[in-house]
């Protein structure tokens, strides 16, 4: 049986230097579950606003979700719950207009996602709207363990515009109520190049491994090796009928030149 809480952050008055806090949570849940082995929860990622960053889902919007990814097993697997923000309405003021106050309520974690990696163990680096997960052996059980699979983890409910549309379901469920769509490669599986997978284990395996969710860039270290690898999985643009002109304009000028 696992508990999860939710605490208010003591404010700078009550967090002075040797005094002790005493502190409640102020929301809590019930988990029972035996097959849960660890928890992994995502960072606070506000998104940054500025000219720099004018395209930023949510930047002037309700905060992220918090992704709890739960790893399992029989069978060896993760699971993933979101906790939605909600809201109130704070009245104007004679000095303020109206607000809106965000919270999370634990009465808003939402079941998302189930995958089974058997016989693979998956281990996930967090994140609120996308994570990366990757895989190693069973029997590693070691600090550095050797990389077999680096996968993506999308949020079914908050896929970007640019993301594969999910896979339509036109079995008519039993309740006979709409079932949300699931995107079909939630845990789609990167093409990493199998030099770049070898050269890893052959240096002893994963010893360090982080995810920026923001700029879509994964750094691995390897045990005996003395280089930080960076793979970026940011957007690009992709190609589309204007830049199949560009390349006909491009092979019609050479050939006339």
């Amino acid at each position: 049986m696992h508990l999860v809480e939710i605490y208010d952050i003591p404010t700078g008055a009550q967090s002075k230097a040797g005094r002790i806090i005493d502190t409640h949570a102020k929301d809590r849940i019930v988990i029972d579950n035996k097959r849960l082995v660890s928890f992994h929860v995502s960072d606070y990622g506000i998104p940054s606003i500025g000219s720099d960053h004018p395209n930023l889902r949510h930047a002037s919007g309700p905060p992220p979700p918090i992704s709890i990814f739960c790893r399992t097993v029989a069978p060896i697997g993760m699971i993933h719950y979101a906790a939605w923000p909600t809201h109130v309405k704070i009245p104007a003021t004679t000095t303020e207009g109206p607000k809106t106050r965000y919270y999370y309520s634990l009465g808003h974690v939402c079941y998302q996602s189930l995958h089974i990696s058997s016989p693979h163990v998956m281990h996930v680096l967090p994140g609120a709207y996308r994570a990366l997960m990757y895989t190693v052996m069973p029997d590693d059980r070691t600090d550095s363990p050797g990389l077999v699979k680096l996968r993506r983890y999308i949020n079914p409910e908050t896929q970007p515009y640019d993301y594969p549309l999910p896979e339509e379901d036109t079995t008519e469920p039993v309740s006979r109520k709409a079932r949300p769509l699931v995107p079909f490669n939630v845990y789609s599986c990167f093409e990493v190049p199998r030099s770049f997978k070898q050269k890893i284990n052959e240096e002893g395996g994963i010893s360090a491994i982080t995810w920026d969710e923001g700029i879509g860039r994964v750094c691995i270290a390897s045990r005996d090796g003395r280089t930080i690898r960076i793979l970026d999985f940011a957007h690009m643009v992709q190609p589309d009928a204007r830049f199949a002109a560009w390349k006909r304009s491009q092979a019609l000028l050479q050939s006339n030149s």
